[in-house]
């Protein structure tokens, strides 16, 4: 999971300074991912230089906890269920966090077919999830959440595999808690609504084109931010990514196969019989 909160190391005296942010990931180590392992590892940013700033293992324990449907939308292609959940943290963890756990339910099979997706909760349980569904984009032929992860950043995730894919830093709260930004709450600065209208000229068939704006709404603020996102733009970028890292692929799996035929080759020269009187 990722989130940004204010970084609590950043000095809170000077007023004209903006609020520093702090990426934080949560994930399982490299050396210990087995399922059911109970070791994570917190891994601190600086989002602006990213930095990193801190990193430590922490222990936890799995449990059964209630959780409360708080949201449900069906996505634009009528092919998902998105249905939101909200986890509120355990009494005897004070460093826990309220979050959102995110399942898509594919209505064909009736069932989950990709992991769920957990985000955090800037809101503290205060409020509903702010997102978004995008339409489906024709070059990647998947529909993509925008969820709120804190701080004015928005992170955007692949309904087609669960993971995310891009995090967005709007730059549009900048303040400090409690100094008229929109927010007091200690986790920052966070958006309450997120819509994603496309403003085009073509409808019909043509529906999906046109330029894809992002509104939105700071909790307890007066305004609407409207930004434009190049949303084809970045999904070509993963189709590139996509196809480079086959291409890699295909040369490393070459190159193996080409070490292991001169492997055998000199195998078959060392072995050979010598017949020369």
């Amino acid at each position: 999971m990722v989130r940004y909160i204010p970084n609590p190391n950043s000095s809170s005296s000077s007023s004209n300074s903006g609020l520093r942010v702090m990426q934080q990931v949560l994930h399982r180590p490299l050396d210990n991912s087995a399922p059911g392992s109970n070791v994570l590892v917190v891994s601190s940013y600086d989002a602006a230089s990213g930095e990193l700033l801190m990193r430590a293992k922490q222990r936890c324990t799995y449990s059964r906890a209630p959780v409360k449907v708080v949201a449900a939308e069906m996505t634009p292609s009528k092919r998902e269920l998105i249905i939101f959940c909200s986890l509120a943290p355990q009494q005897d963890d004070p460093g826990a966090s309220y979050t959102f756990t995110v399942s898509v339910i594919n209505l064909a099979a009736m069932k989950a077919l990709v992991p769920k997706i957990d985000t955090p909760d800037p809101s503290n349980g205060t409020s509903p999830p702010a997102y978004a569904l995008s339409n489906t984009l024709t070059s990647l032929g998947t529909e993509y959440l925008f969820m709120n992860l804190g701080c004015a950043v928005v992170g955007v995730y692949s309904l087609a595999t669960g993971q995310l894919v891009r995090e967005i830093a709007t730059g549009v709260l900048g303040s400090k808690p409690g100094s008229g930004g929109g927010s007091s709450n200690p986790a920052g600065s966070y958006f309450a609504c997120l819509a994603l209208p496309r403003v085009s000229e073509k409808q019909g068939v043509f529906s999906n084109a046109g330029r894809t704006l992002l509104a939105a709404s700071a909790a307890g603020g007066q305004k609407v931010y409207v930004l434009e996102m190049d949303v084809e733009g970045a999904a070509q970028k993963v189709l590139e990514q996509r196809e480079l890292q086959q291409q890699q692929q295909q040369q490393g799996l070459q190159s193996r196969l080409n070490q292991q035929q001169q492997q055998q080759v000199q195998q078959g020269l060392q072995s050979r019989p010598n017949h020369q009187q």
